[in-house]
């Protein structure tokens, strides 16, 4: 006789799609934003993404904060705007990006506005503090080379 035909196998289940979240943001997190570990959630992630744009008046602020000697963490000590990694001056007209001051990155903001649960309306205004940022050139910025690469935040 004939051996039997072998039991079908099952496939092995689809893993689940990732919830997409859209929309406005509510005034506080409804969800959890952070895992049993500490990392964001997809949740979170979404509820402290990095906002769109700046306060009127912020960049203006951060360049000429920048401008003065004498102000924390500037690099202008003839008055001009120099880029923090390639030391080259700086001219407000050409494209020049926000970027953050080592220890206020926004990777770590947004960890820290996780573990504090903080709204949106809190968030964004922390996120317009321009204590926290510094004229960059885009390829300096965007090249992370004069970060705070420890978990050290120094915002609020």
């Amino acid at each position: 006789s004939a051996a039997p035909a072998p039991e079908p196998v099952a496939a092995a289940p689809e893993p689940a799609a990732p919830e997409v979240f859209s929309g406005r943001r509510p005034a506080a997190p409804e969800r959890p934003v952070l895992d049993a570990n500490g990392e964001l959630t997809d949740y979170g992630k979404w509820y402290y993404e990095r906002p769109s744009g700046y306060h009127k008046g912020v960049r203006d602020n951060v360049w000429d904060t920048a401008t003065k000697a004498d102000a924390p963490g500037t690099n202008a000590p003839d008055g001009n705007v120099y880029d923090p990694v390639t030391r080259e001056p700086m001219d407000p007209a050409d494209p020049w990006d926000m970027g953050h001051k080592p220890g206020y990155e926004f990777r770590k903001h947004q960890q820290s506005a996780a573990e504090r649960g903080i709204g949106t309306k809190q968030f964004n205004k922390e996120h317009n503090n321009p204590d926290h940022y510094r004229p960059e050139t885009p390829s300096s910025n965007r090249s992370h080379q004069g970060e705070d690469m420890t978990d050290d935040y120094f915002g609020d």
